[in-house]
């Protein structure tokens, strides 16, 4: 039953790191974004750690 969750929630975080992909390319294309920029690529970096290294719990 948890490696279920599991999947969905690994799933959640591939969904969630193709958005801030998608804000961080909004973001840069706009003036003085940087910053925000920079925010959305971390964060869709630590959702990606959570896809890649996501473990079921026992």
């Amino acid at each position: 039953m948890n490696e279920i969750i599991a999947y969905a929630s690994r799933a959640f975080a591939l969904y969630y790191m193709l958005q801030c992909l998608v804000a961080a390319v909004v973001a840069r294309e706009l003036e003085n974004r940087r910053r925000q920029t920079m925010v959305f690529g971390l964060l869709a970096l630590g959702c990606f750690a959570v896809f890649a290294f996501g473990l079921p719990a026992e």
